[in-house]
């Protein structure tokens, strides 16, 4: 069975959905008869490369909000990453341009290594702050293991 997964690792729910699948998978009794491909989609492909906005402050802009309004927001999606095992902190995530962290999704696929590198990702951006769109991000992003 192929199963392919559209994703950006700028999407805090792609990250919740690539948690639930991978534990559902594990658990699944054919895994090794799944092959899972990861397809790439931007929320904001018109994103800077980096920026010094943090995602409270862009989810503000973007979807014209008050401050406290994108806080509370996030802050609820922080509890539903926390009761997924997750850790989101917005307050250090780092707003920017996803499309080269999909380029290096891509290319550890090559060598059977999409799902570490993707979970990788999700995590350096969502809980380390680091800049999806910066190249000492994707460097330092060589591998991670998923846990449910």
């Amino acid at each position: 069975m192929k199963v392919e997964i559209w994703s950006d690792m700028a999407c805090p729910w792609c990250y919740i959905a690539k948690h639930r699948f991978g534990c559902a998978l594990s658990q699944f009794e054919h895994r090794d008869q799944v092959g899972v491909i990861w397809r790439s989609y931007q929320l904001n492909p018109d994103a800077p490369l980096i920026s010094n906005k943090i995602l409270n402050e862009s989810l503000s802009q973007k979807h014209g909000l008050g401050l406290e309004e994108a806080v509370a927001m996030n802050d609820q999606m922080r509890r539903f990453g926390a009761q997924e095992g997750l850790s989101y902190d917005f307050d250090r995530a780092r707003y920017g341009n996803s499309f080269d962290a999909h380029r290096l999704i891509h290319f550890a696929r090559q060598r059977g290594l999409q799902m570490t590198m993707e979970e990788r990702l999700f995590r350096a951006y969502f809980t380390e702050g680091k800049a999806l769109g910066d190249l000492d991000t994707r460097r330092a992003c060589s591998g991670g293991r998923h846990q449910c």
